[in-house]
């Protein structure tokens, strides 16, 4: 799912109530600006977020961001300060773990992570097919109790979206472990 959708998604609404739908400068930012320059340049961007100049690069990301909202009329609620980064080591991966305000409506992302596909203790060996895993933690829902259910997806290079099942509570360390082990069991398969 692509920007486009996202604003179809937004015009379709019966009742013409916006409230369900994702926040443009959340979406925007997890599910294009960020993934975008991802895959354009994944080394730069991982080794960009994991330095002192995190800031900086989110911050240049979000006037793209705020572009994209004005275009369509939408607000912008968020600021780039209210993005923080973890360097997480995924197995002997480097990681650059972005955390987002709280997500509140279905495709949010409470995280994304940028999972450079090189061996760290083998770093010679050069990378996988694929240099870069964008995995995202999103809201999915809340049940009866207001538990809130989160769902593991993964973007590629060619824009498609693909969910990968139910994800943990939205916590860093639960999201981290998930990823190992779907990178691990991607290994094996």
């Amino acid at each position: 799912m692509g920007l486009l959708d996202f604003f179809a998604r937004r015009t379709r609404s019966k009742d013409g109530d916006r409230e369900e739908a994702p926040r443009c400068d959340h979406y925007s930012f997890a599910h294009v600006v960020l993934r975008d320059a991802a895959f354009q340049n994944p080394v730069q961007i991982v080794t960009e977020l994991a330095s002192s100049e995190a800031q900086t690069r989110i911050a240049a990301l979000w006037e793209t961001v705020e572009h994209i909202c004005e275009e369509h009329g939408e607000a912008v609620t968020l600021a780039p300060e209210d993005i923080l980064i973890h360097k997480v080591p995924i197995g002997a991966c480097p990681c650059a773990l972005v955390e987002l305000p709280a997500a509140a409506r279905k495709t949010e992302a409470f995280f994304v992570a940028l999972v450079l596909r090189i061996d760290l203790n083998n770093p010679d060996a050069g990378f996988d097919i694929e240099p870069l895993r964008y995995l995202t933690l999103e809201f999915s829902a809340t049940n009866s109790i207001d538990e809130v259910r989160t769902v593991i997806g993964e973007w590629h290079r060619d824009g498609t979206h693909h969910s990968l099942g139910s994800g943990p509570e939205p916590d860093i360390a639960a999201f981290a472990a998930s990823i190992e082990k779907i990178l691990t069991s991607r290994k094996l398969g």
